[in-house]
């Protein structure tokens, strides 16, 4: 959007949108790396009246801007997401196990896991608290 209004003189048609949803691309250690958009609605100005762009008119523009440095982006190829790799299924199988154990741990003091959405809050947040406690996070 910047490109095209800025170095290449297009007007704005409507405001720029934020895509709220997201494609998921990755899953690592510390969550799903996901893919977000940007929507914009430009027509052509005095600069691209013609309606023809060519990707040397943008790098010119771009260079009479003192931007120099163009590295075109690559895109990684995305690995087939067939689930959790063996070392995350060993850990999935052990937070399993752990979230059993600390289950009866409530039971035993005559409690029951604080989930859903009538669950009284203060026992939730004391329960999550002993939760990191049990697993070693805190």
């Amino acid at each position: 959007i910047a490109i095209l209004s800025v170095a290449l003189g297009f007007r704005k048609m409507t405001s720029w949108h934020w895509n709220r949803f997201i494609v998921p691309l990755d899953q690592g250690p510390h969550g799903i790396l996901a893919g977000h958009a940007v929507l914009g609605v430009q027509k052509p100005g005095n600069a691209g009246a013609n309606g023809k762009v060519s990707p040397q008119a943008v790098r010119e523009a771009l260079k009479r801007r003192k931007i120099e440095s163009l590295t075109p982006f690559k895109v990684q190829p995305v690995k087939a997401m067939n689930g959790p790799s063996k070392e995350q299924q060993k850990f999935l199988e052990m937070r399993d196990k752990q979230w059993h154990a600390f289950c009866q741990h409530l039971q035993m003091q005559g409690r029951s896991p604080a989930m859903g959405p009538n669950c009284d809050q203060e026992e939730k947040r004391r329960q999550m608290m002993e939760w990191r406690q049990f697993v070693g996070e805190s």
